[in-house]
């Protein structure tokens, strides 16, 4: 208990506050001092408590790895040591793959191997029969670029067959760019020359009798084309496409492959839903305790008259000077935008961004990483040649599979006579420029 503000216990175990009265630091009071407000008998500054921020009942969640704090009337998060502040929580930087070594930077798995991380570097560890070549993982037995050895390439008219250049294909396998592949177990010429499997995130593509598929990393299962954990993924709990239902007031989970709920701030799980166990005539004060016709439940409490300062709507008891569903008046409710929570102040509609949000117009943005807000309000990343995306507060390209950043472009430079192998490196005359050498 805190006896700094507990009125059953105020400034020592067992010392009561009298009826109209309040504990502040330890003190029985008849009102809150400038700057507090009064919930549940308490003085609480609403800007900076944990358990009441920015309003009355509204606590802050705890994340793993760190501690929640309210700052300004908003909450957020301190990380542990050894942990940063992520979009998904307090991370490890130097083990996390999907923030490795910074938040978003992600360790992308090769065709054929996995990534990982680790002391905050990305590295990749390739399936049997795969060896390692450069960041990629390569077949040397068939591999036209690196044939037999990295970096070992065959001639024009050459195929790669069990590590040796040679002219033509064996018996059931085709000639594809170059190189001779099974089509029926080919990801990248799967069925046909040419015809890719699509990569699949926390997974590798496989091609099984010339169809695509996947294979996904440690107890992942493939659903959908995609790689989930049955066990925790709330789209598919137990198994696949079992979506578990999203309660009002709360976020649907999984936890063993069975669905449940996990109510926002303020709310409780009764029967499957989320309510507000101090103003919920049906489940006033706890689940299941319904109030009697004619009464209304307040702070937890059955009652037959509001009291000063709140009115009755739908039989409960607000104050639509703060309660963002009856904000202003009863049944007006207050809304906010993704990644924001609705408040309700001098019974007008507002909202509060979460943690690593700010306000731009009616949204809550991420300036570290939205590329229309890409370090302030309205900065827009835009690329002619390549992606532009927002990383850290600043805009950057990112090029497509094939191609390499020369300045500001994104090129070819297996093809690209100005910039034949490396960047600027210019063919002369009438060369072109093919596989990265001016010919």
């Amino acid at each position: 208990m805190d006896t700094q503000a507990d009125p059953s216990h105020c400034g020592d175990c067992g010392k009561a506050c009298g009826s109209g009265e309040v504990c502040s630091d330890g003190a029985c009071v008849s009102a809150c001092p400038l700057g507090t407000r009064e919930c549940d008998g308490a003085c609480v500054a609403l800007a900076s408590s944990a358990e009441h921020c920015g309003e009355c009942g509204r606590k802050c969640p705890e994340p793993e790895h760190g501690r929640a704090v309210c700052e300004a009337g908003a909450c957020t998060v301190e990380c542990d040591a050894g942990y940063a502040l992520c979009d998904d929580g307090c991370v490890d930087l130097e083990t996390e793959r999907n923030h490795c070594g910074a938040c978003d930077v992600v360790c992308d798995a090769p065709a054929f191997g996995r990534a990982f991380c680790e002391k905050g570097v990305c590295g990749i560890e390739c399936d049997p029969g795969f060896v390692r070549c450069g960041n990629a993982c390569v077949d040397l037995a068939g591999d036209l670029a690196n044939c037999g050895a990295c970096g070992r390439r065959c001639g024009e008219r050459e195929v790669c067959v069990e590590g040796e250049c040679i002219t033509d294909c064996p018996p059931g396998r085709e000639g594809c760019n170059g190189t001779c592949v099974d089509v029926a177990t080919d990801p990248r010429n799967c069925g046909a020359c040419g015809k890719s499997c699509p990569s699949v995130p926390r997974g590798v593509a496989v091609c099984q009798d010339g169809t695509c598929g996947i294979r996904c990393d440690g107890e992942l299962e493939p659903c959908g084309g995609a790689c989930v954990d049955l066990a925790t993924d709330p789209s598919h709990c137990g198994q696949c496409g079992n979506a578990c239902p999203r309660p009002e007031l709360g976020r649907a989970t999984c936890s063993g492959g069975v669905c449940g709920i996990d109510c926002e701030a303020g709310f409780s799980s009764c029967d499957g839903a989320c309510v507000d166990l101090t103003s919920d005539p049906k489940h006033c004060g706890a689940c299941g305790v319904v109030c009697a016709s004619g009464e209304v439940c307040t702070d937890g409490e059955c009652r037959l008259l509001c009291p000063e300062g709140s009115v009755e709507c739908n039989e409960a008891c607000v104050d639509v000077s703060t309660d963002p569903r009856h904000c202003g008046a009863c049944g007006t409710v207050c809304s906010a935008p993704e990644h924001a929570s609705a408040v309700c102040e001098r019974g007008r509609c507002g909202f509060v961004c979460g943690a690593g949000r700010s306000a731009c117009g009616d949204t809550c943005v991420d300036l570290n990483g939205d590329a229309n807000h890409c370090g302030r309000c309205g900065r827009v990343c835009s690329s002619r040649t390549g992606k532009a995306r927002c990383r850290n507060g600043a805009c950057e390209i990112v090029c497509d599979p094939g191609k390499s950043r020369c300045g500001s472009e994104c090129v070819d430079t297996l093809l690209d006579p100005n910039h034949c192998g490396q960047c600027n490196h210019r063919c002369r005359g009438n060369a072109i420029c093919l596989f990265g050498f001016c010919l």
